[in-house]
């Protein structure tokens, strides 16, 4: 001590310095407990991986388009200066069991094939040397695993294989069994009845007495139940409408195949709610020409009948003119009559629906081109058709389904008061082509009795033959615009591989090397070394 001062300069020199080297060299005699540990550690995992179900994940992705009209955008002001699109519909569209159920019919997933080896047990999928066609009519009672044993070219036997030690690890399905068809032999194509099932196998390929295998037989709304569970859905990123679609899987091939069944299921409802539109057009056509149909063959029938009994074979033709210019006028008025019954039929449309307006008959489709009306009928359809999309996930009280109810009330007094001045302009330009079809009715009566009565029946035939014409025309437009149709959105990238996702190997060695490289033994041993041999 110094001046009262602790003189800390003789602890510094007591303090040695740690001589890495030295301990280096005296543990590495323990070496082989080491190695041991760490082979132990590999071989564990070695194990673990080799009698894990594997799962894996697949992905596709599928872009969905906007498809708003400008109609649509000023009412709905919430997304005037907004290019987002929201996406939630599509993604509980995508993982709907209503989507789920017919891709699922799309393939063979009520039925569950199984090979058992010396390690574990795997799914065949569509490997699986047979085929159980199951009943779609029949309420499918889901059993347990079924084990099918050949016994001959022909014949098979199925019976019940005892759950094993290691059948926890496996993807069977634990169910009640079916005792009525178990222990009884069956042939290819036979029906396999009982109360409980109905189903026949098929050979799909060449099978020798002793070959075994598995199968499960689930019930449909099981699997509708599962599949849409196991599907998840998420936007790429923030700023696109690109939708990524993943789901994990024991069976790489099984899961690719459901993924893209799933992605085309809801490009094919898409077309087929977009094409609702020309369906409801085709089928009005088709009940209007079979109509006119029948009343042209009757004129028809009138016109030979006349010529036949009044031996007429032409007409004066000083009264070609008269005829022509009322044909005309005849065919302005049934026009104009033809728009007025489809205002009127609008409104009434309007008044009797409650708020699905999906299968309306959009005004250009049946040749009116008034700009307006076909603008504000078609954002009405195309809210309908969102409503209903929305409703099969949700309910009425849901503030989407609020939202496009508020804009669906908007577009409905709109297209009120848009088909009231229509119906004005329509009825004037009706009177006036009436006063004049009097004025050349005028010049008609100064025809002969005979021709009169004759230009009558032409008039009736030319008038309906050009309404038939014209509805011809119309259904042809039509279906060619449900030929050329496609779907707003389309699948970017079909799933094609699998990303395995357990066990993760990599990680599961090095864990297995770190934990042998510190196990407790080789560990524990070198504590115990008595501080006296340092």
């Amino acid at each position: 001590m110094i001046d009262g001062k602790v003189d800390i300069s003789k602890f510094q020199e007591e303090v040695k310095p740690i001589d890495i080297k030295y301990y280096l060299i005296k543990y590495s005699r323990y070496w082989p407990l080491y190695v041991t540990s760490i082979f132990l550690g590999l071989i564990i995992a070695f194990l673990f991986h080799r009698y894990s179900v594997e799962e894996y994940e697949v992905q596709g992705s599928i872009l969905i388009k906007q498809n708003s009209s400008p109609e649509m955008r000023i009412l709905d002001r919430s997304n005037i200066f907004s290019g987002a699109y929201n996406l939630e519909n599509d993604i509980l569209m995508l993982t709907s069991k209503n989507l789920a159920a017919d891709a699922i019919s799309k393939l063979h997933l009520n039925v569950t094939y199984y090979a058992s080896t010396n390690i574990k047990e795997v799914e065949l999928y569509d490997q699986s040397p047979i085929y159980v066609e199951v009943d779609p009519s029949f309420p499918q009672m889901e059993l347990g695993e079924i084990t099918f044993t050949m016994i001959s070219d022909e014949e098979f036997v199925l019976t019940r294989e005892e759950s094993g030690f290691f059948d926890f690890l496996n993807a069977k399905a634990a169910g009640p069994m079916d005792e009525a068809i178990l222990n009884r032999t069956f042939r290819f194509e036979e029906d396999i009845v009982s109360d409980k099932s109905h189903f026949k196998i098929h050979k799909k390929k060449r099978l020798e007495a002793g070959d075994k295998l598995s199968f499960v037989v689930h019930n449909s709304v099981n699997v509708i139940d599962d599949y849409a569970r196991a599907i998840s859905v998420r936007p790429i990123n923030s700023y696109g409408t690109v939708l990524q679609v993943t789901m994990v899987t024991k069976v790489v091939e099984k899961g690719r195949d459901y993924v893209n069944a799933l992605m085309d299921s809801y490009i094919d409802y898409n077309l087929k709610e977009k094409n609702l539109m020309t369906e409801n057009t085709l089928k009005f056509l088709d009940e209007q020409l079979f109509i006119v149909e029948d009343s042209l063959k009757a004129v028809e029938r009138k016109i030979l009948n006349f010529k036949v009994e009044n031996k007429l074979m032409d007409v004066n033709s000083e009264f070609g003119g008269v005829l022509g210019n009322m044909q005309s006028l005849e065919d302005q008025v049934q026009n104009i009559d033809f728009q007025l019954q489809y205002y009127q039929s609008l409104q009434q449309y309007l008044i009797e629906k409650g708020k699905d307006y999906s299968d309306i008959l959009a005004p250009s489709l049946v040749g009116i081109d008034d700009g307006v009306l076909n603008g504000l009928v078609s954002s009405l359809i195309s809210v309908s058709l969102d409503r209903r999309k929305l409703l099969a996930l949700v309910n009425e009280n849901h503030p989407s389904v609020t939202e496009l109810d508020e804009q669906i009330t908007k577009l409905r007094e709109n297209i009120f008061e848009n088909i009231d001045n229509l119906v004005a302009n329509t009825i004037k330009r009706k009177e006036q082509a009436l006063a004049m079809l009097e004025d050349e009715d005028v010049e008609f009566s100064k025809l002969p009795q005979a021709e009169s009565q004759f230009m009558g029946l032409n008039r009736e035939f030319k008038l309906r033959e050009n309404l038939y014409n014209y509805l011809l025309e119309k259904r042809a437009e039509a279906g060619i615009a449900r030929a050329s149709n496609i779907s707003d959105n389309s699948v970017l990238d079909y799933a094609r591989r699998g990303n395995l996702i357990f066990p993760k190997k990599p990680q599961n060695y090095g864990l297995a090397f770190g934990l042998g490289l510190g196990t407790f033994y080789p560990i524990g041993l070198i504590i115990r070394i008595p501080l006296s041999e340092q």
